[in-house]
C-alpha cells in the first residue's frame, strides 16, 4: 500500500527517465483514463466496511474487562474499528487501483510490433518510430496523444551528451526513420601516389568527386570486401583479390539530404594499380593527387569530415567515424582511430 504524498511512480522504472512534474502530469492523465471506477471504487469500499466495522467495535465491547471504563473503550474500540478499517481498506484499494493504472498506461504506450516501450520518444508527424525495431505507430491509431508518451521529455542519464540523448531517444532522427544503405568506397593510387576519382555523372552528388563504390548486394548477403572487389572490377575492370583490399575506414552517415542513412566502408588497395583516364556509365575515371583533393567539388560531408579523416590514417591507419546530417549543421565523432605506423610505399607490380 502506499502512503499518502509518496511518489508511486517511482515504483516502475519506465518512469525513472522523467522529471517528477511530467511524471505527476503523467498520472493525472492515467486517472483520468481510469474513468469512474479508480473514482468510485475506494468510496464504495468504504461505505460497505463502514457498517462492519461498527459491528465488530459492538462486540470487541461486549468482551471488555468490567474493571475498564465501559464508555472509554467502547469509543476508543468504534473509532479504531469502524474509522480505521474502512480507511485503511479504502487507500489500499486506492492505491491497487492506481497501479493498475499505471500499468495499462505504460504498456498502452510500447510498440505493438516488439512491446518496446515508447516513453519518451519523440513525435514526428503524429507518429513515432520504434528504436528496436522501426515499426511506426501512429498515436491516433491507438488512441494516444504525444503527452501520453511523454514525447521528448526524457531525460539524460548521467555521463550522456545531449547528442547522445537526441539519438537514444529519437530528438534528431530523419523524418521518415530511415534503414541504412550499405556501401563501400574504393581507394585506388597509382605509382605516382595519385588517387582514382569518378565525377559522378549521376545522383547521388551529381558532378562531385568521390572514389569508385557501391552498394552491398544484401540480397545474396555479399560481404564488404566482395562488394568492393566487384564494384573494382565493374568501374575499373581491374581485379584485385580480397587479400590486396585493407580495410581502413568505417563510415556511418545519419539522415544524409534529410532522406538517407549510409554505412560505408572504406577500402584500400595495396598495390599500385595501372589505368587510363575514361569515361564510364556512373561518369568520368581521373587521377588526382592528394594535394589538390581539398579544391575539387566534393560532397560537403566528404571534404568537411570524410577526406580530412582518410588522409590523417593514410597509409595503413584505421578509423571509424559517425556523421549527423540531421541538424542545422553537420556534427561528427571520431569513434575509433588507430594513427598509421607507416609511409606510403607502393609495391613494385602494378595491377592491369
Amino acid at each position: 500500500m502506499r502512503i499518502p504524498g509518496t511518489r508511486i511512480y517511482r515504483a516502475f522504472p519506465e518512469l525513472d527517465r522523467f522529471s517528477d512534474a511530467d511524471c505527476a502530469a503523467w498520472i493525472e492523465r492515467a486517472k483520468e483514463r481510469g474513468g469512474k471506477v479508480l473514482a468510485l471504487a475506494p468510496i464504495v469500499t468504504g461505505c460497505v466496511l463502514l457498517p462492519v466495522g461498527a459491528v465488530l467495535a459492538f462486540v470487541l465491547s461486549r468482551f471488555a474487562d468490567e474493571t475498564l471504563d465501559i464508555l472509554t473503550l467502547t469509543v476508543s474500540v468504534f473509532a479504531a474499528v469502524v474509522v480505521g478499517v474502512p480507511t485503511m481498506s479504502t487507500l489500499l484499494v486506492r492505491d491497487r487501483l492506481l497501479r493498475r493504472a499505471i500499468r495499462a498506461a505504460v504498456l498502452g504506450a510500447t510498440c505493438p510490433r516488439c512491446a518496446y516501450s515508447l516513453l519518451g520518444l519523440r513525435v514526428t508527424e503524429g507518429a513515432v518510430r520504434c528504436p528496436e525495431c522501426a515499426h511506426l505507430t501512429v498515436l491516433a491509431e491507438r488512441d494516444l496523444t504525444p503527452d501520453d508518451i511523454l514525447a521528448g521529455k526524457a531525460l539524460a542519464p548521467p555521463g550522456y551528451s545531449s547528442a547522445m540523448t537526441e539519438l537514444a531517444h529519437g530528438q534528431a532522427a530523419p523524418k521518415a526513420g530511415y534503414a541504412y544503405k550499405i556501401a563501400v568506397l574504393c581507394d585506388l593510387r597509382d605509382r605516382r601516389g595519385r588517387l582514382l576519382l569518378i565525377k559522378r555523372a549521376k545522383d547521388p552528388n551529381k558532378g562531385l568527386y568521390s572514389p569508385i563504390g557501391g552498394k552491398l548486394d544484401t540480397a545474396l548477403g555479399e560481404s564488404p570486401a566482395q562488394c568492393a572487389r566487384r564494384e573494382i572490377l565493374e568501374e575499373a575492370s581491374l581485379d584485385i583479390p580480397i587479400d590486396r583490399l585493407r580495410l581502413t575506414g568505417i563510415i556511418s552517415e545519419r539522415g544524409y539530404e534529410g532522406k538517407t542513412n549510409w554505412l560505408m566502408f572504406w577500402y584500400r588497395a595495396l598495390d599500385p594499380v595501372d589505368l587510363h583516364e575514361h569515361e564510364i556509365n556512373e561518369g568520368s575515371l581521373e587521377w588526382h593527387a592528394l594535394a589538390d583533393i581539398p579544391s575539387l567539388p566534393l560532397p560537403d560531408t566528404d571534404r568537411r569530415v570524410i577526406w580530412p579523416h582518410v588522409l590523417r590514417h593514410d597509409p595503413d591507419g584505421f578509423f571509424a567515424v559517425h556523421i549527423d546530417c540531421t541538424g542545422d549543421e553537420i556534427r561528427w565523432s571520431t569513434e575509433q582511430s588507430s594513427p598509421p605506423t607507416a609511409t606510403p610505399t607502393p609495391a613494385s607490380a602494378p595491377h592491369a
